[in-house]
Formats: structure tokens, C-alpha cells, sequence
């Protein structure tokens, strides 16, 4: 493809006084010209890139510079003004013989004179008297240098057809289902019109379900006030707290790969889950932990769980209250009791109209300190959870890499509540970019090769930090409707900052809402003055 506006000609000429250039050029021209917008561009076909550049870049008598750009009209009126002059080749020559001119690979030379006519090379046979020799001299017809350029053949290798099968799976008729995430797959799928009321609900039976009920209830740190309470939402909702519940299918959704234990599988993807035991082949009809997509198939179902009872607490009024989802750990809050009561009892209604079920086990109600996901939520801010005190006491110096690499991870988890941490493990980072490539040592010299290079400034940080962690540092727990402040600090060796905001007293208070009307900052103007509390401790190493 030649791009548009190549060259500009001169005046119309006689075919016969055309340069040999315009010769090799206007048969190439003739029948690929195609208009694009008020320019021309110009398609020889059969022609290589090499060859194309070759000929338009040739200068002639008349342009002393490269051919360079042609508008249609002018192509229009060359191509007119070479059909309609004779030939001036050779006379002899039958009307109907098809003129092909040569490609000149080489351009030839501005002053030697047109060619007779365009017929290929021939050759003379002379004949000599007796004894002589007989030779061939070539008579041709062409300008010197003039010939085909060949071009190397593209070898044609055919397309391999892939030997992989899909697994032969039944028709994907929806039949009354809706793909939800549309954008990641239609693997998970929601019932499109409303569920019927459910007429195998679980309910509460003193002399079957007592000893149960005793035998999984945790109360904690509950209050004894508001025991009574919860446990009548319990009894009510008992369908969503017994064990029967849990062996039964979670309606109003389907799965066709993987999933959890109560999300039901497609008949059609069992085949996928099926596994051997001694006595032969079982499949799974419900979704196992392990497959594929299990995690983010149940992370998406919960999605719209959770979307559904933020909604109905919406539309019944209440405020001040909300959920955080992590996979099936479930978190409620409120601002008051009364309120995550009545929260709480939307939440279960969800939960029984879709046959999902609770632990009763692993349920905690209205406690002052409550775990979720490794943190510890108290009444004064969030803090590293005392579950995990004891494995941090004896966490021992690592013996491998790996060992290493767990370390590192256990305090990054905590790092927000540990000064500069990031700067502070900076030898353990070194020591970790030392480790040998997977496979080129053994187990025993990679361990020689960590406790020849743990020193004792890597030694001493452990306790240091096991320290802090112990102490139960206590972070205050974000207001977004208060203002923040940052402080920051670096170094050539590394950076850190800290998130601040003001406490609860009157006169945190008083100040931020004179700093807010227009004056200045009245926080760390001095250490007697008012001090904000810290949200999250940042580092980072520079080097």
C-alpha cells in the first residue's frame, strides 16, 4: 500500500516521449486507483514494498527530485494521454500483443533513449563456418539494468486444530434464572421473578431443639439486659441457626461449577466435581471449598444478600446502622441497641427467604470486644486481636525463607499500628532478596545460608516488635464526618506518616469547629495543648 498524493507530474506527453520511469510507472497505475476522500491512494498489486519504493523514488530528466505526490486529476489526465498515442515500437507488432513493461529494479539511466518497444530478451543463434565455434549472443530489447526483482516465497503452513474437547454439557436454558455479574461470567445465576413462601421452615421446638440450642449458644460478653431479646430473635429464626438447616439447598440461586456447601450445582457441572473413593466414583451436588470459582462464587452470592437487607432497612427507616461482608464472616453495627436489634432481625429475614444459615457456634451478640478478620473492635478504636497474642510469643527466629517470607507477612498484617515499620524491617527485606532461585539448593543450605547472614541486628527487632503487638496499641476508629490530619516525616532512608483525628471531648470539639469557621489549627501547637489520637501509621523505605 502506497499512501495517497505519491507524485506530481509535468505537463501531458506522447507515450513514446515519456521517460523510462513514467514507463514503468503508468501500467502500474492503470485500474488501482481508488479514491479516498479528495486524495488518491494507490494499490499495486502483485507488487513487493521493496519494488514499490524503488520505482517512485526514481528521479527523471524532466523532475529533478523523487516523485512525490499526484492528485486524481492528474493521474486521470496521464493515464488519458497514454491510451490515447500510438505506440511508436516497433511497427510490426500484431494490435492484440499485450504490452508488458519491466519493473526496473535498478533506475536507469536518465540519458539513454526510450526503449524500442517492450518485448522480453531473445536470443540470436549465429552459425559459423566448419570448425568454428557456435555461440549465443542475447539481443535484448530492454534498458540496461532493467529485469524482475525476485522475492523470497512464504512458505504456507496450514492452522493446527486444537485437539482440546469441551466437556459435553447439557442445554443452558436458564429455565427462570438470571445471570448476575454479567461482566465476569453468567456462572452464578438468581431466580428472576420473587420466591414463593417457603413451607418447610424449621421451627423452634422446646423438647427437640433445647439441648441444641444450650449447646451451641455463645453469650460472651453480652449483657444480661439484652439476653432475653436475642434470644427470642434466636427461637424466631430458628430455621437460620439449626444444623438441619445447613444440609439444605440455598434456594433462589444456582451455580454451574463450583461453590460452598449449600449453593446447589447444575447437573450438567457435576461431572467436573466428581472424585474416586474406594468403592467407586461419587460427584458433589452441592458446591465443595477447593474448586475453582468457589470463593468468588459465594463472595458474589453474599454481594447480593447483603445488597437486599441494606435496602429493606433503608425502606423501614433506619439510620445509623450497617454490615461489612468478608467472605461469610458477617459484621453488624448500629448506633444504638434498639437499633441493631431491629437491623438484626431484617438481616435474618433475608437469610431464611434465601434457606441461608448461621453457626450459632461462632455467633457473637452485643459484646464489647469483638474479632473480625484478625482485629479486635472495642469501645475506644480497633486493635490487634488477643487471639492471635499467643502465636506472636512464640513466633520463633526463621530457619528458611519461608519461615522469613510468614514473618514479614505477620507483621505487615499489623504494620498500621506499628511505627515505621517498613523502614524498621528494611534487613529482613535484604536478607529476603538473598534467597536462592526454587530448585538450585537444597532445604539444609538454604538454612545455612539465612543463619549465616542473620545477624544480631535482625535478631533484636523480633522481640522489639513482638512488643509492640503485645501492648495492645489501640487506634481510633475513623468519623467520617469529622476532619482528618496527617503527619508526615522523611529521611533518605525512608518515609512515614500518620492519620490523626481529634477525640470525643468538648474540647476537640470546640476547637475543630473554630479551625472549620476559619481559624487556625489548635493540635501539637504545644505538648500542653490538644493532641489528636492516630488512626493508621504509614512507612515506606526509600532506598
Amino acid at each position: 500500500m502506497i499512501g495517497s498524493n505519491l507524485f506530481s507530474c509535468g505537463p501531458a506527453r506522447s507515450r513514446s516521449k515519456l521517460s523510462p520511469s513514467y514507463l514503468a510507472v503508468v501500467p502500474l497505475l492503470k485500474g488501482v486507483i481508488y479514491r479516498h476522500s479528495d486524495e488518491v491512494e494507490l494499490l499495486l498489486e502483485g507488487e513487493e514494498p521493496d519494488t514499490i519504493s524503488r520505482v517512485f523514488a526514481a528521479p527523471t530528466p524532466t523532475i529533478k527530485t523523487p516523485l512525490r505526490r499526484m492528485t486524481v486529476e492528474q493521474v486521470k489526465h496521464l493515464l488519458q494521454d497514454y491510451d490515447s498515442q500510438p505506440d511508436s515500437s516497433d511497427d510490426t507488432d500484431p494490435p492484440s500483443t499485450k504490452r508488458e513493461p519491466p519493473t526496473p529494479a535498478v533506475p536507469p539511466d536518465p540519458g539513454a533513449d526510450p526503449p524500442p518497444n517492450n518485448k522480453k530478451q531473445q536470443t540470436k543463434t549465429s552459425v559459423a563456418p566448419t570448425g568454428a565455434e557456435t555461440t549465443e549472443t542475447p539481443t535484448s530489447e530492454e534498458p540496461t539494468g532493467a529485469g524482475t526483482i525476485k522475492t523470497e516465497r512464504k512458505i504456507y503452513r496450514p492452522p493446527l486444530k486444537s485437539k482440546y474437547r469441551k466437556p459435553e454439557l447439557a442445554d443452558d436454558t436458564l429455565d427462570g434464572m438470571e445471570a448476575l455479574f454479567t461482566n465476569f461470567g453468567s456462572s452464578l445465576r438468581k431466580a428472576t421473578g420473587p420466591l414463593p413462601p417457603r413451607d418447610d421452615l424449621i421451627k423452634f421446638d422446646a423438647n427437640l431443639h433445647d439441648t441444641e440450642l444450650s449447646k451451641n449458644i455463645r453469650w460472651h460478653a453480652c449483657p444480661e439486659e439484652h439476653q432475653p431479646a436475642v434470644l427470642s430473635i434466636i427461637k424466631d429464626y430458628w430455621d437460620v441457626f439449626c444444623a438441619k438447616g445447613i444440609r439444605r439447598h440455598i434456594r433462589g440461586f444456582t451455580y454451574m461449577d463450583a461453590g460452598y456447601w449449600q449453593i446447589e450445582t447444575e447437573e450438567a457441572s457435576r461431572d467436573r466435581l466428581a472424585f474416586f473413593v474406594p468403592n467407586g466414583k461419587l460427584q458433589w451436588t452441592v458446591m465443595p471449598m477447593g474448586a475453582l470459582n468457589a470463593h468468588a462464587v459465594f463472595v458474589a452470592m453474599m454481594a447480593v444478600l447483603q445488597e437486599e437487607w441494606l435496602a429493606a432497612a433503608t425502606k423501614a427507616g433506619l439510620k445509623q446502622c450497617g454490615s461489612q461482608v468478608i467472605v461469610d464472616d458477617i459484621l453488624l453495627w448500629a448506633a444504638s441497641v434498639r437499633v441493631l436489634l431491629e437491623f438484626f432481625l431484617i438481616v435474618l429475614n433475608v437469610l431464611q427467604k434465601y434457606r441461608a444459615t448461621l453457626k450459632l457456634k461462632k455467633s457473637q451478640f452485643i459484646t464489647l470486644r469483638c474479632e473480625f478478620v484478625g482485629i479486635d473492635l472495642v469501645p475506644g478504636g480497633r486493635s490487634p486481636a488477643q487471639t492471635k497474642y499467643r502465636a506472636f510469643r512464640e513466633i520463633p527466629s526463621p530457619a528458611s525463607f519461608a519461615d522469613l517470607r510468614m514473618l514479614i507477612g505477620m507483621f505487615g498484617f499489623y504494620q498500621t499500628w506499628l511505627q515505621n515499620n517498613e523502614v524498621r524491617i528494611s534487613p529482613w527485606r535484604k536478607l529476603q532478596s538473598l534467597q536462592p532461585k526454587p530448585g538450585s539448593v537444597s532445604i539444609f543450605d538454604e538454612a545455612e545460608l539465612l543463619s549465616a547472614h542473620w545477624d544480631n541486628a535482625c535478631q533484636e527487632l523480633l522481640p522489639e516488635l513482638k512488643e509492640e503487638i503485645l501492648s495492645g496499641p489501640v487506634l481510633a476508629r475513623p468519623d467520617p464526618n469529622r476532619r482528618f490530619y496527617i503527619k508526615t516525616d522523611w529521611s533518605r532512608l525512608g518515609m512515614g506518616a500518620v492519620l490523626l483525628q481529634a477525640d470525643g471531648s468538648p474540647e476537640s470539639k470546640k476547637a475543630e469547629a473554630r479551625e472549620r469557621a476559619g481559624g487556625r489549627c489548635e493540635f501539637e501547637r504545644s505538648r500542653t495543648q490538644l493532641r489528636p489520637r492516630p488512626i493508621a501509621f504509614i512507612s515506606r523505605r526509600t532506598t
